[in-house]
């Protein structure tokens, strides 16, 4: 990354995503349903988890994680608003908005 360089930065939120579980599941489902294009076998929120975990990847974040490892690869992360950005060219980018995912926003500059 250049030295006045910043990365937007969206991925699932480990948090967000157990919450649902735990307090919406019909909500998961259905968000599963229509932004993902993996059919499920059962319809439950149990599936939608594991098969969350599956696709997503080795490890999953929550925010307080993933701003340190950020910091620890030399790079400040804070968290952002949907849509929202003090940089112009990342405005009105991220592609669903909070209601309708797991995600966090976040964006990612480097230390001083």
């Amino acid at each position: 990354m250049k030295p006045h360089g910043v990365m937007r930065l969206l991925t699932p939120d480990l948090e967000k995503f157990a919450r649902s579980y735990l307090e919406d599941p019909q909500w998961l489902v259905s968000a599963w349903t229509r932004f993902i294009a993996v059919p499920l076998k059962t319809g439950s929120a149990c599936e939608v988890f594991n098969l969350g975990m599956q696709l997503a990847g080795k490890f999953q974040y929550d925010k307080p994680t993933l701003i340190r490892i950020a910091a620890h690869c030399g790079l400040r992360a804070y968290e952002v608003s949907y849509g929202q950005s003090a940089h112009a060219p990342l405005r009105g980018i991220d592609l669903r908005k909070p209601e309708d995912a797991v995600s966090m926003y976040l964006e990612c500059v480097p230390q001083a």
